[in-house]
């Protein structure tokens, strides 16, 4: 019986797979597996772990045409052939990204000249965007 602790394979490996995917030209399944924000790979098994902004994806990822295309890929990918499974969790990138841009939001809702004109115009911010 193996014991080892499953090994995390991080983003960088995510986009790996992803050019995997684009070059054996199956794009629509690199664009559904592109919104996974990691994957842990046992000796058994590949979790592709979804921020729950996109669990709507893994319905998706289950249907049989992509799902025999997703393992045929992980065992050319990975030389091996494992077991597929989907967990929802909670991407740090995405955490910080909303964060920053609830602050964003903040900072502008405060500024004196936007309180007075959402005021007299009894305005809504619809939208705010950080530009870089």
């Amino acid at each position: 019986m193996d014991t080892k602790s499953p090994v995390t394979v991080e983003l960088r490996e995510v986009e790996d797979f992803v050019a995997f995917l684009k070059s054996d030209n199956k794009p629509a399944l690199a664009a559904l597996i592109g919104n996974a924000y990691k994957w842990e790979v046992t000796p058994a098994d590949v979790a592709f772990f979804f921020d729950h902004t996109h669990a709507n994806l893994i319905s998706m990822l289950k249907m049989p045409r992509n799902n025999d295309q997703l393992e045929a890929a992980i065992g050319q990918f990975l030389g091996k052939n494992k077991m597929i499974g989907f967990r929802i969790g909670t991407d740090p990138l995405q955490v910080k990204e909303r964060r920053r841009d609830a602050q964003a939001l903040s900072e502008v809702k405060a500024n004196s000249k936007v309180k007075f004109v959402l005021d007299k115009f009894n305005g809504t911010i619809m939208q705010c965007q950080i530009l870089e």
